[in-house]
């Protein structure tokens, strides 16, 4: 049986660990932390060779498989509907997709800004409070047998309401426009700017979480995750299983006896988000 300080460490680094961006972050602070006998073994995203190899030897690669079955937002999520702001996502991977309703959802991910210097750098985003929900109807709403949503036309997470946004900002939604996008010639500008695409609620939220003004986000990966943490299910004082909002079986796992982080012998996953 695992002891309880290997148990919270491998709980830790599944909660710091939301998408696959925070996952190698994750790893990245574990093996800097460690003794690493030659630091060019610490590959990020590029191929490098190593200093003695010859054209005509035979290569190894190894790939990792950091990511699992989510629900990412659309290119433009910004929807609105019966008074609701609403985000569009769509599905990756093959997920259970029913389990994703009724939870406290977040946003996490990669974002892609305009540092003060004007350079494009990426910065990755956590946002640790619940900030959409993707709720079912009442019962007298749907009386169906088996619930099946469609992915495409019911899997919306609920951000607030309309009238909320337009008192925080004095315009509705769908009329506002960036001072930018004023400025700019439509024929040179085929993509519309990013308040446009996206609630700027949502977007007010991504620039804050990455030290940016609203205009300075240029474009970002983003999926939802559950805020509820991973938790140990202890009964007598042991640890039998292991409750976590997404699957780390297969995606962030590590054998026993293998470096950080090691899971204990016996695990469960449930409560989903799952897969």
């Amino acid at each position: 049986m695992a002891s309880a300080a290997r148990v919270d460490d491998f709980l830790d680094f599944v909660g710091s660990s939301p998408t696959p961006f925070h996952a190698v972050q994750s790893a990245i602070k574990r093996l800097e932390a460690s003794v690493l006998p030659n630091p060019q073994r610490l590959l990020r995203r590029r191929l490098r060779l190593g200093a003695k190899w010859k054209s005509g030897n035979p290569i190894a690669i190894l790939g990792a498989h950091t990511d699992s079955p989510t629900l990412r937002l659309k290119p433009v999520s910004k929807k609105t509907n019966s008074g609701f702001l609403q985000i569009g996502v769509e599905t990756y991977g093959g997920g259970i997709w029913h389990t994703w309703f009724d939870r406290d959802l977040s946003i996490a991910g990669r974002v892609m800004v305009r540092d003060k210097e004007g350079n494009f750098v990426q910065t990755l985003v956590k946002v640790d409070r619940p900030i959409v929900r993707i709720p079912t109807l009442a019962i007298h709403l749907d009386r169906s047998s088996e619930f099946n949503p469609n992915k495409e036309t019911e899997l919306f997470a609920v951000a607030g309401l309309v009238a909320a946004e337009l008192n925080r900002t004095g315009v509705k939604p769908d009329e506002k426009k960036s001072a930018s996008e004023a400025d700019e010639d439509p024929r040179a500008s085929p993509l519309r700017a990013m308040t446009e695409r996206h609630h700027p609620y949502i977007m007010a939220i991504i620039a804050e979480h990455a030290g940016v003004a609203v205009q300075d986000v240029i474009d970002f990966e983003l999926v939802l995750y559950d805020t509820q943490p991973a938790v140990p299910r202890r009964a007598l004082q042991r640890t039998h299983l292991l409750r976590a909002p997404r699957q780390p079986r297969d995606d962030l796992l590590r054998r026993p006896g293998s470096s950080r982080p090691s899971p204990p012998p016996q695990r469960s996953t449930t409560n989903p988000p799952s897969v």
